[in-house]
């Protein structure tokens, strides 16, 4: 059985002091619903030693019945004298013997009062034995044959009461040994299948709870917090719903469909940005399809751009009609520039070599660029149509990300509490930083770096210094310093066990 104050401070699972009463509170010996067993067997025994000590015939001086020939030996040989007696004065059967067990007469030492018309005498009685009548008066007197009967009912009553206690304290008695002797439960720790967390199997739910902590954090972080969100919902402009549509002039937001008037949460404020892009997207295509030449349409362009040493190699795909060529003869200027403010130009014939699959290569050694940084390559391509004259122009850009310095580095994770690492350098004057990143908070947490001038494996560990902890994600990466030029090599995410 489970005690019901299992969780009480303090409280010992398997102790007496656990099992409380249940039963209503009995104002008469102070004993209260929700008081432990040890205190109601206290307070029942203290009351039961008390009833025990005014039952004892030995406590009383009886020598005044029967002249202390037949002195009752208990306190229902008392009772039952004493009804003899006020059989006896109330001249019961007519017949002394029949009322006195001992056929001896005594004068009663009780002092009455006989009534005024000499019937049954009235005695006063005892305090436990008063009442308020109807009359509201507090009765402190009664005939002796009233008081006889009152006090043999409540004899009666506290005698089936105490049989009633000691057979609950023997139920009790037995439950509770039952319970100091069986041992204590085992707690086991509950488990789940995770839907989306974790695996699908049969999952702790400390696991559970701990993947589910930190998928939160990365999702509040990637969304923000509730006030970032509300903070940027109110950026929206004042008065939105009410500015006219881009598309359809007539009309206002507030009466596209969907639009939102009150925005009340970030779901509301996304609906309007896509009602209010809808919008402008319509409007815009308004203008290409009724103001801009209808044939400058029909050109599309998408530029890639690849390095290898000492060569740049510029991919350009699309479609551009036979009834254009280029405005300025020659072609178009490409520019490259690096991380510093080099730069170096080529111009280029885009219709001659669109969708070439080799790509237009171009030499950069001797320009000054500085390869180990980003190069970024720009255009602004301009045709003419033979047939309509309409010049159309365009802008493009693509940006080369050099990681020409980077090498292969191998993660593993041989504790909870370590990361290692292995990669091989090459045979370059450089130095090799490999760096640990928190994934949560995208913060720097340390590094170890590597001077090199030759091909070198180089291993090592980051150790709980940093620190690594359990289950938990992480971002490493390698940089790479050339000539005080920095190369930042794609991130790897590790998550410790």
């Amino acid at each position: 059985m489970k005690p019901l104050n299992i969780d009480k401070s303090g409280c010992s699972n398997t102790s007496s002091n656990c099992v409380v009463w249940q039963g209503p509170d009995i104002p008469c010996i102070s004993l209260c619903k929700g008081d432990s067993i040890t205190e109601v067997v206290y307070k029942l025994a203290t009351e039961l030693c008390i009833i025990m000590d005014t039952f004892d015939m030995k406590e009383y001086d009886l020598k005044c019945f029967a002249g202390g020939a037949c002195k009752p030996e208990t306190f229902k040989e008392f009772i039952q004298l004493v009804i003899n007696k006020i059989c006896y004065v109330q001249e019961c059967s007519g017949c002394l013997n029949s009322c006195d067990p001992c056929n001896t007469v005594v004068t009663p030492t009780v002092p009455v009062v006989p009534t005024p018309s000499g019937g049954d005498p009235v005695v006063p009685i005892a305090p436990a034995f008063r009442y308020v009548n109807q009359f509201g008066d507090t009765v402190t007197t009664m005939t002796t044959s009233e008081y006889a009967v009152t006090v043999g009912n409540t004899v009666s009553n506290i005698i089936t009461t105490i049989t009633t206690i000691n057979s609950t304290l023997v139920n009790h008695n037995t439950r509770i040994i039952a319970l100091e002797t069986a041992p204590p439960p085992v707690f086991t720790i509950p488990t789940m299948v995770p839907v989306c967390v974790t695996a699908s199997i049969e999952t702790s739910v400390v696991t559970v709870l701990t993947a589910l902590e930190q998928q939160f954090c990365e999702l509040r972080t990637a969304t923000g917090t509730p006030n970032n969100i509300f903070t940027n919902i109110g950026k929206a402009p004042a008065g939105l719903g009410s500015a006219k549509s881009l598309a359809n002039p007539l009309t206002t937001l507030s009466a596209l469909p969907g639009f939102n008037n009150t925005v009340a949460n970030e779901a509301d404020s996304i609906g309007n940005i896509w009602v209010v892009m809808s919008d402008m997207r319509l409007a815009i295509k308004n203008i290409i399809d009724n103001y801009l030449p209808s044939d400058c349409a029909s050109i599309g362009m998408t530029i890639f751009a690849s390095y290898a040493p000492t060569t740049v190699t510029i991919f350009i795909n699309g479609t551009i009609p036979g009834t254009f060529s280029n405005t300025f003869p020659a072609g178009t200027i490409f520019t490259i520039t690096d991380d510093f403010g080099a730069s170096m130009r080529a111009t280029i014939d885009i219709p001659s070599m669109i969708n070439t699959m080799g790509g237009y290569p171009i030499n950069i050694s001797g320009s000054g660029l500085n390869v180990s940084s980003n190069l970024t390559i720009t255009a602004s391509p301009s045709f003419t149509s033979t047939v309509t004259g309409s010049q159309c122009q365009s802008t493009l850009q693509y940006v080369i990300v050099n990681q020409a310095n980077c090498v292969v580095v191998t993660y593993g994770v041989t504790s909870p509490a370590q990361i290692d690492y292995s990669y091989t350098t090459a045979a370059i004057t450089a130095t090799y930083k490999i760096e640990l990143w928190d994934a949560l908070t995208n913060t720097l947490l340390g590094g170890y770096s590597v001077a090199n001038t030759i091909v070198q494996t180089v291993t090592g560990s980051f150790l709980p210094a940093f620190p690594v902890l359990a289950l938990t994600q992480y971002k490493l990466r390698l940089v790479v310093t050339v000539n005080s030029v920095d190369t930042y090599c794609d991130f790897t995410l590790v998550t410790t066990t």
